[in-house]
């Protein structure tokens, strides 16, 4: 067993971050308890089991016999790695520290291992007319819009959101309506209404584009490999539409490492504390957004 830490190659409010890992969970705490790190550090989300630690740090875990991985050349052992540390993690619906449960949030549907997740409880008035958060449990359908629905859905797109959800164009950037917006609430996809992104995970990328480091929910957005102007990324794209939305790139801030980069006229805004738009009817204006 052997403990790494990754290139710091993540830029987050003027420092340089990189990834503490191992595929022993157990030997992950010890060595970032001796480097002085408090258990609190450690990234116990779905995209975490790491601890995330500035470029000083991570020249003194090298100092301490850490071994050195690049994203680059050592993707496939840093994705071993992780996938290890990551399944003993769902093993434990708690953190121990020194042999006691470790104080924690409760966890929200993101955290919690999926055998947690099946024994959540139901909505005990599942047909109620009143709006429920979506911070509660609510599976949205999947399933894609029909013909008939796509073609009317598609009649009340402009120009440009046609080019850019369903001809895959980009928006020039540092134009984009949701650019600089700092309201709180939920963006969802402009073409299908289904939520995408919280307003807590947008940041401030530099790049003239809206960026997030997580959506709401992984499973409402699709990833492509794309190798369209002779470059290799991955396409985004709504899950349950397959509409354009923009491409995520692993240079994000803590806690995932990642950048959903996306265009303004792929979202959708909807205000915290009002309804889901409902262009399917599938009954999801009974949600807020949270």
């Amino acid at each position: 067993m052997a403990v790494y830490v990754d290139n710091a190659a993540f830029p987050w409010r003027g420092r340089r971050w990189a990834h503490l890992m191992a595929d022993d969970l157990d030997e992950l705490h010890a060595f970032a308890a001796r480097l002085g790190l408090p258990r609190r550090a450690f990234q116990d989300r779905r995209s975490g089991a790491h601890y995330d630690i500035d470029a000083a740090m991570r020249e003194r875990a090298l100092a301490m016999g850490a071994r050195p991985l690049t994203r680059l050349h050592d993707r496939a052992l840093l994705k071993r790695v992780i996938a290890h540390a990551r399944r003993q993690w769902s093993g434990h619906p708690q953190a121990v520290d020194g042999g006691h449960t470790q104080a924690a949030r409760a966890p929200d549907r993101a955290d919690m291992p999926s055998s947690t997740q099946a024994q959540a409880p139901a909505d005990p008035c599942p047909h109620s007319p009143e709006p429920t958060p979506m911070s509660t449990p609510h599976r949205f359908d999947l399933t894609p819009p029909d013909p008939a629905q796509r073609e009317g859905l598609a009649a009340a797109l402009s120009p440009e959101e046609r080019r850019v959800l369903l001809a895959h164009g980009t928006e020039a950037p540092f134009c984009g309506v949701f650019l600089d917006n700092k309201r709180a609430g939920v963006y969802t996809c402009r073409f299908c209404g289904l939520p995408l992104f919280r307003s807590n995970a947008k940041f401030d990328s530099g790049t003239g584009w809206p960026s997030f480091f997580a959506p709401w929910d992984e499973r409402h957005i699709g990833r492509i490999r794309d190798t369209s102007h002779g470059m290799i990324r991955t396409e985004i794209v709504c899950a349950r539409c397959g509409s354009h939305l923009g491409h995520v790139f692993p240079d994000g801030p803590p806690p995932t490492g990642e950048r959903h980069c996306l265009n303004s006229v792929s979202l959708g805004f909807v205000d915290q504390g009002t309804p889901l738009p409902d262009p399917l009817e599938r009954g999801e204006r009974t949600v807020v957004a949270d």
